[in-house]
């Protein structure tokens, strides 16, 4: 800059000037936003994205009462199709056209204002995910995820007996996982 040329420079006697030379600085680490108010999972994807995916797979739960995906998403589901049911069971006008604005068909809508009645006096928890067997191809963790009251089970009798089995188990590892299996097939 041409004025900084025309500025005197600091004497040695001058008290502005330091008679050691400054330390190097150490590398300034860049700026990072707080994850405040950020929840979620990511999936790899854009907001969007994601937002398209939960309501396509919210509209087929409450159509089908029952879909298979995989575990992360199912987790995620939980909590998007909870909320919906919450509002619908709230009752008022706006909650009413939120829910309706989130699920993507006047079907799947109707299908939620029944859950919703049928849910009427549950406090919460109108989900379950159920761990199925890995994905063939890329052995990716799948899941069920139903509406709490549906009676028809997706688990296998094995299934059912191995789940037992671990329950019984406890800290007394495969000892107490054989005698649990056993217990549980008789």
């Amino acid at each position: 800059h041409p004025l900084h040329s025309t500025l005197p420079l600091p004497s040695a006697s001058s008290p502005h000037r330091s008679a050691a030379p400054l330390p190097p600085s150490r590398p300034v680490p860049p700026l990072r936003a707080m994850k405040h108010g950020v929840k979620g999972r990511k999936f790899g994807v854009g907001f969007w994205y994601k937002r398209a995916l939960m309501r396509n797979q919210c509209t087929s739960l409450f159509l089908h009462e029952r879909i298979e995906t995989t575990v992360p998403k199912a987790k995620e589901l939980r909590s998007y199709a909870e909320r919906l049911i919450t509002l619908v069971k709230r009752g008022n006008p706006a909650a009413l056209i939120k829910a309706q604005g989130f699920v993507q068909t006047k079907e799947s809508y109707l299908c939620l204002k029944a859950v919703a009645e049928r849910m009427r006096d549950r406090p919460g928890g109108y989900t379950r995910v159920l761990k199925t067997k890995n994905r063939a191809g890329d052995n990716a963790p799948m899941a069920v995820i139903e509406l709490s009251d549906t009676e028809k089970s997706v688990l296998t009798p094995a299934m059912r007996a191995k789940r037992v089995a671990r329950k019984m188990a406890g800290s007394r590892g495969r000892e107490g996982q054989r005698e649990g299996l056993a217990a549980a097939l008789e």
